[in-house]
């Protein structure tokens, strides 16, 4: 008798430590369909919020020195297998937590404090557990060809959004980027603008990490 209950408490145990493992899992790649996805081709591809890794825009002007040093002074923060990106005036780096937690809304806040930071955003993982790939702050917009300037003037106008370059080789077609004060992400608000009955698509711009070089 003294057997079988040893037994069922050590099942027990095992179950536990296994459901524990699995909600952290969970924990840490959440699938938040109304809000993590984006349009291709009016199709809506959606996408997992990996929780304990985010990606880091830094300002043009920033240089390596200084990118380094506010990822060493970020004590829960390490490098994702080194990714980071350093070349021309794009400056990016993607992190992860260092217990393999998930990183908070308020650690991502303090980033975006910083003047040196553009954005900071959870990366995503693509394709039923394929490639991670992060957004920044920018994300790309084509209007009909009966949709004038001013009508894209105002919608970025209307959601803080600021109008970069226009695209050297397709027509109609520019580069938008978001405030890192708004409570919308590139993707987010890519979907708002593809929503809009004047544009044609609104797509964020995305990194595959697994393309980043190793520093």
């Amino acid at each position: 008798m003294k057997m079988i209950l040893k037994f069922a408490s050590i099942l027990f145990l095992a179950g536990f430590v296994l459901a524990c493992q699995k909600e952290e899992e969970e924990e840490l790649t959440r699938d938040y369909s109304n809000d993590n996805f984006y349009y291709y081709f009016n199709e809506k591809i959606f996408l997992t919020q990996v929780m304990d890794k985010i990606l880091i825009k830094f300002s043009s002007d920033t240089n390596k020195e200084q990118i380094l040093a506010l990822i060493s002074e970020a004590d829960s923060l390490k490098l994702t297998n080194g990714a980071y990106w350093y070349e021309g005036p794009l400056r990016f780096a993607a992190l992860e937590s260092k217990d393999e937690k998930l990183i908070s809304l308020e650690t991502l806040k303090s980033l975006k404090e910083r003047d040196e930071i553009i954005s900071a955003t959870y990366i995503h993982r693509r394709y039923n557990g394929g490639n991670l790939s992060g957004i920044m702050d920018d994300f790309t917009v084509r209007l009909k060809s009966s949709t004038s300037y001013e009508q894209l003037k105002k919608l970025a106008e209307k959601n803080a959004c600021k109008i970069g370059q226009k695209d050297r080789y397709a027509n109609n077609q520019y580069t938008l980027h978001v405030s890192k004060t708004s409570e919308l992400n590139a993707m987010q608000m890519a979907n708002k603008f593809h929503e809009a009955k004047f544009v044609a698509f609104a797509e964020p711009n995305f990194i595959i990490l697994n393309a980043i070089p190793q520093f």
